[in-house]
């Protein structure tokens, strides 16, 4: 048998995270789409950071993007995009949008992001 509150439960955590996820994404995303970057390049220079010695087939199976997609996203230096990814993570974590995201996801609520 269906049991129709979890269902409901669970359709509102799927929910939760979906906002926290676009709240702690959305001043990166702004960043990387001046410098004419985009969620790709975010998520390359996340992985090689935390693991450097990862090979190209590692970061295609993690990314899951295809050959194409990841080296027409590796044109920029290396030490340039850490210096984006470094950015991008350090405005991120100092926002309210960030801590609002966050809270919003404990409390079970959405959230109520200011741009901030």
């Amino acid at each position: 048998m269906l049991d129709l509150d979890r269902q409901n439960g669970l359709r509102d955590a799927i929910e939760m995270l979906y906002f926290a996820y676009r709240g702690f994404t959305d001043r990166p995303d702004r960043i990387l789409e001046r410098r004419g970057l985009g969620r790709v390049h975010h998520r390359i220079l996340y992985f090689i950071g935390r693991r450097p010695e990862v090979s190209v087939e590692g970061l295609l199976y993690l990314l899951a993007v295809s050959k194409q997609a990841l080296n027409a996203s590796s044109q920029m230096p290396l030490a340039a995009g850490l210096v984006y990814e470094s950015t991008a993570q350090a405005i991120t974590f100092a926002s309210t949008d960030k801590l609002e995201g966050t809270t919003a996801f404990l409390e079970k609520r959405p959230p109520r992001f200011t741009g901030d």
